[in-house]
């Protein structure tokens, strides 16, 4: 019987497969991309490592905002046990809460200082509107209602 295309790209993993014992990762021995994450390429296509672990390991299709997140905090891991389902914005947290990102003022490329979103939060409360907010930092409004969701800034 021919192996179906699930078992084969189950096969081509686990090949390049390396246990750590002392973690329990399965670390990938292959190419990564630039983030240090395990890739493989099939039929042409680039896919992450950890990515494909749902799918062919668990039966669990996912969708393309469905992000996978490492528990081990492993880049080149893909063992299933140490992955979990999230949105993006839950992958945004995880990677602050475990101080892989630069957070608030920290970050490099953040145009907002640490005192500017305590205003903006003010302001917020005050009914000042986004677009309003946004004009006066010289920010998007997509900005401003981050802030007022908490998924940027949720440090402070």
């Amino acid at each position: 019987m021919k192996p179906t295309r699930n078992e084969d790209i189950q096969q081509k993993l686990l090949d390049k497969r390396e246990i750590d014992p002392s973690t329990g990762c399965w670390l990938w021995r292959g190419g990564v991309d630039g983030h240090g994450y395990g890739a493989i390429s099939i039929q042409g296509k680039q896919y992450v490592v950890s990515r494909l672990s749902f799918p062919i390991f668990l039966g669990i299709q996912l969708d393309s905002k469905t992000c996978v997140l490492h528990r081990c905090d492993t880049p080149r891991c893909f063992n299933p046990d140490h992955l979990f389902l999230g949105t993006r914005e839950d992958n945004s947290r995880d990677m602050i809460a475990k101080g892989r990102s630069g957070v608030g003022e920290s970050n490099g490329r953040a145009k907002l200082t640490q005192s500017d979103v305590l205003r903006i939060r003010q302001l917020l409360q005050d009914g000042e509107s986004l677009t309003a907010i946004g004009k006066m930092f010289d920010v998007t409004d997509s900005t401003i209602s981050k802030i007022k969701r908490g998924v940027n800034w949720s440090n402070i």
